[in-house]
Parts: C-alpha cells; sequence; structure tokens
C-alpha cells in the first residue's frame, strides 16, 4: 500500500512541473522579469553617500519590546553607522 501512495506523489509532482513549465514557456519575457530578483540597496540617510548593503542583529528592545513593528537594521558602508529601516 505505501508504494501507491508514493506513486501518485511522484505523478502528481511530475504533473505540476510540467504544468509550471508549460506556463514559464508561455510567458513573454517582460513578465518573467518578476522572477529574477534584483537587489537594490538603500543610501544611507545620515552620511548620504554610503549603502545599507550589511544587516545587523536587532537590538533586545527592537527584539523583544517592539516585536510587531517591522524594522530591519543595517550598518552603512561608509560611515559604519546603525540605521533603522521600517519596512
Amino acid at each position: 500500500m505505501p508504494g501507491v501512495w508514493l506513486k501518485m506523489r511522484f505523478l502528481v509532482l511530475d504533473w505540476f512541473l510540467q504544468t509550471l513549465r508549460s506556463k514559464l514557456r508561455s510567458m513573454q519575457e517582460d513578465q518573467i522579469e518578476w522572477i529574477k530578483k534584483v537587489k537594490v540597496y538603500r543610501i544611507c540617510e545620515r552620511c548620504k553617500s554610503g549603502e545599507l548593503s550589511t544587516r545587523v542583529p536587532r537590538s533586545f528592545f527592537f527584539k523583544y519590546i517592539v516585536f510587531w513593528a517591522a524594522y530591519k537594521r543595517y550598518r552603512c558602508d561608509y560611515c559604519k553607522d546603525l540605521v533603522h529601516i521600517r519596512q
């Protein structure tokens, strides 16, 4: 009996992958652009010359007290200052 369920899983997975491939083939090139993710770094708000590309772990306050707020902490590559950005 377990062998039958395993075969069914593989059949469903194979069907899903074939459907996905056919949909991707039918899409235009501009429709596929959203799939390709390009990492965009923000410019530091304080020195206006560095990029905020390095993520830093959040502090105790932001991690446990204000956990519901969507803040991310970055370090500027130029001035080495910590910046909190609300997402």
